[in-house]
């Protein structure tokens, strides 16, 4: 609002020097004359509306609608060529073949049973997964399920150590393989 009325009085005062100057006299006189335009503030203040507050109403639970489903109706023009059924069991079937697992050697001693359990008449299974190298040795084992649980552990790990398998073949050339036995202690 300064600004405006500021802009207002600067182009009066523009105006009024140039009607002064165009007045018709030529003469210059030594005296110069000032005039003065007095602009009165308005003390009007612009009217406030009254504000409105209006109270929204929360709406608990709302639920958007699911999302639009794909068009599942798209169709490709690539032909898909399967294999016959047959085809696929035979394939199947030489790869089996040619995975021949390790087997171990008929001179493995078996391990001994426990003191404590025999004496006590404690009879179990220990289910051992062992990894054996393309040469037949052990080289990792890990205990999948004993019953009861730690009382034949020992036993069976300190036999392992000392096995030997033929080792697993894949296309006739040994590979390391992991392989689950079973041991079963009962009197």
């Amino acid at each position: 609002m300064r600004a405006f009325l500021s802009s207002v009085f600067f182009t009066f005062m523009t105006l009024a020097v140039a009607a002064a100057l165009n007045s018709g006299s030529t003469k210059t006189t030594k005296k110069s004359q000032h005039h003065f335009v007095e602009i009165k503030k308005s003390k009007e203040q612009p009217k406030i509306k009254k504000r409105i507050k209006r109270k929204c109403k929360r709406l608990k639970n709302i639920r958007q609608a699911p999302p639009a489903s794909p068009n599942l109706a798209i169709t490709l023009d690539i032909p898909l060529e399967m294999p016959q059924v047959e085809d696929m069991h035979t394939e199947m079937l030489e790869q089996a073949v040619e995975v021949v697992p390790p087997t171990p050697k008929a001179d493995n001693q078996p391990p001994e049973y426990p003191q404590g359990a025999r004496a006590d008449g404690i009879q179990g299974r220990v289910v051992v997964m062992a990894h054996i190298d393309e040469y037949g040795f052990v080289i990792r084992t890990r205990i999948l399920s004993s019953t009861p649980p730690g009382v034949f552990d020992s036993a069976v790990m300190t036999a392992l150590r000392s096995w030997k398998f033929s080792p697993a073949t894949l296309r006739g050339n040994p590979v390391d393989q992991w392989v689950e036995i079973p041991f079963n202690f009962v009197m």
